[in-house]
């Protein structure tokens, strides 16, 4: 899909994009001078804890995302805790089955 992006540049060819706009022929010609047109796709399988921040080569229109670190959202780190928790669970289970059985291991 194509959309106008507007941008930041950090150098010649590689500037992070600060607006995507879905419509552009809704936007006045004048607007469109002000950024560029790209093959725009959503970022995928982005991995908990990081952001996909979508960045464009002016010069090309090429466009990739790089992931950056973010903090968890409270849903996150509450999954996050809960997982933890549960492995925490399980491996104080496993410890009592091994002590147990050494405990009749020696007592025979």
């Amino acid at each position: 899909m194509k959309v106008f992006v507007k941008y930041t540049s950090e150098a010649e060819d590689r500037a992070r994009v600060s607006l995507i706009d879905y419509r552009p022929d809704l936007l006045p010609e004048v607007e469109l001078q002000n950024g560029i047109m790209i093959d725009y796709e959503e970022a995928k399988d982005v991995p908990t804890g990081k952001a996909a921040i979508l960045y464009v080569n002016p010069l090309t229109g090429l466009a990739w995302y790089e992931l950056k670190d973010r903090p968890l959202s409270q849903e996150e780190l509450i999954r996050f805790l809960q997982k933890e928790l549960e492995e925490a669970k399980a491996n104080a289970a496993r410890m009592s089955d091994i002590e147990l059985a050494l405990a009749e291991l020696f007592s025979v």
